[in-house]
């Protein structure tokens, strides 16, 4: 379990590093902020590489073997029809859930 958590951790920190590094030396260079400002974004990094570690870590050892397990019994049955329903209604849930298409689909002005 310690291992996978460091191996996530590192996943996360190899996302979060490459655009922190740009904006530490923008603000070093370019837009110089005041150094409370800076120690909140680095604390805020900080946090950022710890929150992404701990939800994948979640997400890994949860939803990933649920979808495992499931997906491994559905094959089992070899009925197609049975595959193809799971396979649409998991669709429809995960369109319907996602919020960011709502927002999208009404900011989005409509072709002329």
């Amino acid at each position: 379990m310690l291992h996978a958590l460091k191996e996530k951790f590192k996943e996360s920190l190899s996302s979060v590093l490459p655009v922190a590094l740009i904006v530490a030396i923008l603000a070093a260079t370019v837009a110089p902020v005041e150094s409370g400002i800076f120690l909140s974004f680095c604390a805020g990094v900080l946090l950022l590489v710890l929150g992404m570690g701990l939800f994948t870590l979640g997400a890994d050892s949860s939803m990933l073997e649920i979808g495992k397990k499931a997906g491994a019994k559905l094959t089992e049955s070899k009925k197609i029809w049975l595959i193809a329903f799971v396979s649409f209604v998991i669709g429809v849930i995960v369109t319907v859930a996602e919020p960011s298409d709502l927002t999208t689909d009404s900011s989005a002005p409509l072709p002329s």
